[in-house]
């Protein structure tokens, strides 16, 4: 029984404890910026087979 009191006891504490940390709540949402639109992004790296092997220096690739 002191067991289950203490157990009890200890997780309403670090419930507490979680519950003070957080933000009080401002009373309105807040609206996140809009995505950008598709053809407003910059255009991606369009990668090949042949990128992967720029950097590399081993003797296999410097005999072909």
């Amino acid at each position: 029984m002191k067991t289950n009191q203490t157990i009890i006891i200890a997780m309403t504490a670090v419930l507490l404890l979680t519950l003070a940390g957080c933000q009080e709540p401002k009373g309105y949402l807040e609206l996140k910026e809009p995505k950008k639109e598709l053809s407003e992004l910059p255009p991606g790296k369009s990668w090949n087979v042949s990128d992967a092997w720029k950097e590399d220096n081993s003797e296999e690739l410097n005999k072909k």
